[in-house]
């Protein structure tokens, strides 16, 4: 997965010393995808089991942090669990990462790698509530919760029922073509990289693409790279465009409303706040709205009951949950925070 996803343009690669020199960096997300998919090709397992410790844990969640998790205490002898409340386990890389950049195919073959390690996988299996949590954690040696997030946020506009939620969406066209939408004319709002893959996504379905962001180029949370992609793939970008209505007609999307934006001054975060500009909206016209604004944290239903700290689970530096009742379980991956504030 890291070797498909990466933003290594970004990270090692674009950060790294040769690029003030003659010489470019080596292009280590092909030499890592070079390498990973030769082990497969060979058959070769790069990860055995360890020596058996009596020791059982349970992984709730099979997305990249729950796999991780389980395969690190597999090599240390434990015997793990893990829980799958999706038909197929993988998580965001299965369901999440466009085709373009992870088939299926390559998300289960790493599941496999985890499977290969003794590891149980049970899925459409899920944690249903804080009752069960505590009573699995008396029969675990521990538990570790991989949650991730949860759907993208409604938007509170009028015709917000008819917007689509931009990972269900990719989702649905990765894993379920036959049943996922077929959209002519899209618009999709956001400009983080997930914006980007959902307008990707429609673009290989044939669909014209469109993205709606309240501010500029210079304020999308999406990596440049993905953004000249994006340009590159023929995605139109809308910038200053705040979405106020999703058209119908007899049922069916038509467009979509948006408020002029201005930038005003930075708000807390440095970030310059979007203020109507006070011209004429602009209508977008489209068959389908997607939404892809980020996702759902944890609230005092979905968290379990456990200690939040900005929706987030929260978590000291060793993982551990701040509940001093559940000493044994732990929690990783992008639906947690550190006690004190970083994200993971």
């Amino acid at each position: 997965t890291c070797a498909r996803v990466c933003p290594d343009a970004e990270l090692c690669q674009g950060a790294c010393v040769m690029n003030k020199m003659a010489e470019k960096p080596i292009e280590l997300g092909r030499l890592q995808r070079f390498a990973t998919d030769h082990l497969v090709e060979q058959g070769i397992k790069p990860f055995t089991a360890g020596t058996p410790t009596g020791k059982k844990v349970l992984v709730v969640g099979s997305g990249p942090a729950g796999l991780s998790a389980a395969a690190e205490l597999a090599k240390a002898g434990h015997a793990v669990t893990i829980w799958e409340r999706r038909e197929l386990a993988g998580g965001l890389s299965t369901y999440g990462i466009i085709t373009l950049r992870e088939p299926v195919e390559v998300a289960q073959r790493e599941v496999d790698m985890v499977r290969e390690l003794g590891v149980q996988i049970e899925t459409n299996t899920s944690l249903k509530n804080a009752e069960q949590l505590h009573d699995v954690a008396k029969h675990y040696d521990a538990v570790f919760l991989g949650l991730g997030l949860g759907a993208v946020p409604m938007l509170d506009i009028p015709g917000s029922e008819y917007i689509l939620d931009g990972l269900h969406y990719i989702s649905e066209v990765k894993t379920n073509a036959p049943q996922a939408p077929e959209p002519r004319n899209v618009v999709v709002i956001g400009a983080g990289n997930t914006a980007i893959d959902a307008a990707t996504t429609a673009r290989t379905q044939g669909a014209q693409a469109t993205i709606a962001y309240r501010r500029t180029a210079a304020e999308m949370t999406a990596f440049e790279d993905e953004y000249l992609f994006a340009v590159k793939a023929g995605i139109n970008f809308v910038f200053l465009a705040n979405p106020a209505e999703v058209l119908t007609t007899d049922g069916n999307v038509t467009g979509l409303r948006c408020t002029r934006m201005t930038l005003g001054p930075a708000d807390a975060q440095g970030r310059r706040q979007a203020i109507p500009s006070g011209e004429a909206d602009l209508v977008l016209a489209c068959d389908t709205v997607i939404a892809a604004i980020g996702q759902e944290k944890f609230d005092s239903e979905t968290g379990f009951e456990l200690p939040l700290n900005s929706g987030y689970l929260d978590v000291a530096k060793d993982l551990a949950l701040a509940a001093a009742e559940l000493d044994n379980v732990f929690a990783g991956g992008g639906g947690n925070r550190r006690k004190g504030g970083g994200p993971l």
